[in-house]
């Protein structure tokens, strides 16, 4: 990615944290990653069972980068 225009939304599905946040809420979250069946799209997603969470700032730098 070498501009904003290539950039594109990345979010994970989550599961134990029953807590509703306004968009644009920053958290910092401890769980474990595991493959979750949908039913809707008929297949396994990776989902991050929620341990511990905490609210934080928003990071200087909000992007995550690709490395290859």
């Amino acid at each position: 990615i070498h501009c904003i225009a290539d950039s594109g939304v990345y979010g994970l599905l989550t599961k134990g944290n029953t807590r509703q946040y306004e968009n644009n809420t920053w958290i910092s979250a401890k769980g474990k990653l595991v493959n979750h069946y949908h039913k809707e799209l008929k297949q396994n997603l990776p989902t991050l069972e929620i341990d511990s969470f905490t609210k934080v700032d928003k990071p200087e730098n909000p992007y995550v980068y690709r490395a290859f």
